[in-house]
């Protein structure tokens, strides 16, 4: 992925396994994460486990200032945001995937995704919105289909809650209309970034091993 994009091409081909396979339409190579595009740019083409480092390292600080914000958002103080902030970002369930960088990617923009999401349905702002979709797109190019769908679900799941209170309530009740907008919004647009990785990837899924693979094969 280094070399392909510092000479200038997508590297949609990988020759060094097997005989070959698709490269760019594997769903957990990430290629068009911007994450991975600056690390690749960095690298000069020679991509090196140190510059791997520092850029999971840099997620860690992400997951940090997204709870941050979310804890904010719903109301909690400086020290109350600081602490959810340390307290996510250095949990064991983050630091236990610091080998598998794919998710990790995913849990630390998931703070910050949820919290636009919630001011964007709840203040009925369709900057929140747009930009949640934004974080969202960039997030579900990072390469993991799991975490893709518990972020999607998670997202459903939050309007569903917000959609019941505000009915509820006389005044939200009246622009229900414009709170619906606003949960389409992010989902739409950030599936329609993610379209660039996820179309190729449904390509390859139906030609590859695993959809022929029974469960009795599996075991």
């Amino acid at each position: 992925a280094a070399k392909g994009f510092h000479s200038g091409h997508i590297p949609f081909w990988n020759p060094y396994v097997f005989a070959g396979m698709p490269f760019t339409a594997d769903l957990q190579n990430g290629f068009f994460y911007i994450g991975h595009q600056l690390v690749y740019l960095l690298s000069g083409g020679n991509l090196s486990v140190h510059l791997l480092q520092v850029f999971l390292v840099v997620h860690y600080f992400i997951a940090m200032v997204g709870a941050w914000k979310l804890s904010k958002t719903l109301g909690a103080s400086n020290w109350g945001g600081i602490l959810s902030g340390l307290t996510y970002g250095l949990s064991g369930f983050l630091v236990v995937r610091m080998i598998h960088h794919a998710a990790l990617i995913h849990l630390a923009w998931f703070p910050l995704i949820v919290a636009l999401f919630y001011k964007g349905v709840t203040e009925r702002n369709y900057y929140y919105s747009f930009l949640c979709s934004i974080v969202l797109g960039i997030t579900l190019l990072s390469g993991h289909p799991q975490m893709t769908l518990y972020i999607v679900f998670f997202l459903g799941a939050l309007a569903m809650f917000i959609l019941i209170n505000d009915f509820r309530n006389p005044e939200k009740k009246k622009t229900i209309v414009s709170a619906i907008i606003n949960m389409i919004i992010p989902v739409v647009l950030g599936v329609g970034i993610y379209a660039i990785q996820f179309l190729p990837a449904q390509e390859l899924a139906p030609i590859s091993r695993r959809a022929e693979m029974t469960y009795q094969q599996a075991l």
